[in-house]
């Protein structure tokens, strides 16, 4: 009987890796005919690239940036590590212990054990292994590491362009020391530059240029660190509630979930007015493209225009 059910195990885990690795193929459209790529890929790695979609672009803002106009979006996670390396601090195993008996909190306790971060990983290491078929992409990738986190970085050269040009005269002395953009890595050092000075980093990110220069100035105010304000405080709330309350890691969700993108401002002047009516516009536009779609195909279009 033993042997029978080790026979049964053994199939059924053979069968549920070879499902896994069952190849799925896609047809992605590009900016023109010519561009359109065909993509084979194992359903594991489809898998991994529609959970990091989901969270880098309805979690996060990445969509603002393949169908908006922010020229820049990042997106972090905690490297595997860092997560490992906390599991076995005695504080977090005491909590841990609480949460599951007294009383069981089963809400926590999916929250501390689920594997987010490492999906976030994955997702992040599958999409960098597709994404040089995009060889006319407008979009660039790339990653920075800050001790236990990895912040992904989501580049429109298109837009980013565009946006030094029209505030030349404050990206003039970067222009001269970095040179033209002309290729994918004179944008990521060019950003990296820029991040150094707050009131450059506030144009890229899309604050405007008044509430960049307020961004700036308190950032200088508050040395150890300034939380972005969000003109949308009590909707943000309503969204930071409804992120807490769904395991994001085991349950599939819907683009309701999708915020608008945060960024200091004095919420009372009329460019914050007129950039909310952006991100609100963009937000029904983005929205609206993927409904009915396959997150993966609808993104990857994106990404090879």
């Amino acid at each position: 009987m033993r042997k029978i059910f080790l026979r049964i195990f053994f199939l059924l885990t053979v069968c549920w890796w070879a499902f896994q690795f069952r190849p799925i193929t896609m047809q992605i459209p590009g900016s023109t005919p010519a561009n359109d790529i065909t993509i084979r890929m194992p359903l594991r790695d489809k898998k991994r690239l529609d959970f990091f979609f989901r969270e880098a672009c309805f979690v996060g803002v990445w969509a603002y940036t393949l169908m908006g106009s922010k020229p820049v979006s990042f997106e972090m996670y905690t490297k595997q590590s860092s997560v490992f390396k906390n599991t076995f601090r005695l504080s977090y195993i005491r909590d841990l212990l609480h949460d599951c008996f007294w009383p069981p909190d089963f809400r926590e306790l999916c929250f501390r054990l689920n594997p987010t971060q490492l999906k976030m990983k994955l997702g992040w290491e599958t999409l960098n292994k597709y994404f040089p078929r995009f060889s006319n992409s407008r979009f660039v990738l790339s990653s920075s590491d800050s001790g236990s986190v990895l912040c992904l970085t989501l580049i429109d050269k298109v837009k980013f362009n565009n946006m030094v040009q029209k505030h030349a005269e404050d990206f003039e002395p970067l222009l001269q020391k970095q040179g033209d953009l002309l290729d994918n890595e004179n944008f990521i050092s060019f950003l990296q530059a820029s991040c150094q000075n707050h009131y450059l980093a506030g144009i890229l990110l899309g604050f405007g240029k008044e509430n960049a220069r307020l961004y700036a100035e308190q950032d200088k105010t508050y040395p150890e660190g300034y939380t972005l304000s969000s003109p949308w405080p009590e909707e943000q709330a309503a969204n930071l509630d409804m992120l807490n309350e769904n395991d994001r890691s085991f349950t599939p969700w819907d683009l309701s979930i999708l915020f608008y993108p945060r960024f200091a401002c004095d919420p009372l002047s009329e460019a914050t007015k007129q950039l909310k009516r952006t991100y609100e516009a963009e937000r029904e536009q983005i929205i609206a493209y993927y409904k009915g779609k396959d997150v993966v195909e609808a993104t990857l279009s994106l990404l090879n225009q």
